[in-house]
């Protein structure tokens, strides 16, 4: 299965990547076997269009969004 995981880009500073998604990618990998990739769209700067524009080119079957309420926009 293919997943794609995302951290949606915030106002707070990019510091450590998302180890909580860096977990769950390398349980779904070991134990299921699923293709699993993630996105940082903080540390990337990227807009939601363009999330959506590199999540649309790998043709996921699921996708998974992290974030914590504090860093809404």
């Amino acid at each position: 299965m293919r997943i794609v995981l995302i951290r949606p880009d915030s106002y707070i500073l990019p510091t450590a990547p998302p180890m909580g998604l860096a977990s769950l990618a390398a349980w779904l990998r070991l134990k299921r076997g699923d293709d699993v990739s993630i996105i940082d769209a903080r540390k990337q700067r990227l807009t939601p269009s363009e999330v959506a524009g590199v999540v649309a080119g790998r043709r996921p079957d699921v996708v998974g969004i992290g974030a914590l309420s504090v860093e809404g926009r």
